[in-house]
């Protein structure tokens, strides 16, 4: 998807369909019909670990929730987790999730004296 999806709360699908990228979406997964027919057993929101990328999660799951709930209630739903920090020296990369792990990498690969 390109941009910043609809926020689609409270709109009917006719509304929303009329957005070019949610249309797709739904015509990519083949879901309008019925689950049966979803065309992917895992589907994976992956956005940028910022406020930006956590809005767009938000707004993607809303239309999920809001139109098809069978998505997510049988679990064909992922949310990628990506790290929010990269720490690494000449031999090792460590990819972390929190401000902690962060500091704990730069300690771990701190140059010995």
């Amino acid at each position: 998807m390109k941009g910043k999806p609809l926020n689609c709360y409270g709109l009917t699908k006719k509304i929303v369909y009329e957005n070019e990228e949610f249309n797709l979406l739904q015509a990519a997964l083949n879901i309008e019909e019925s689950l049966e027919d979803l065309r992917y057993n895992n589907v994976v929101i992956a956005t940028d670990a910022d406020v930006d990328g956590m809005h767009i999660r938000l707004l993607l799951i809303t239309f999920f929730l809001q139109f098809f709930p069978e998505v997510i209630k049988e679990g064909h739903l992922y949310i990628l987790q990506t790290p929010l920090f990269r720490v690494r020296n000449k031999k090792e990369t460590i990819y972390c999730y929190s401000e902690e792990e962060r500091r704990d990498a730069l300690e771990k690969l701190k140059p010995k004296p």
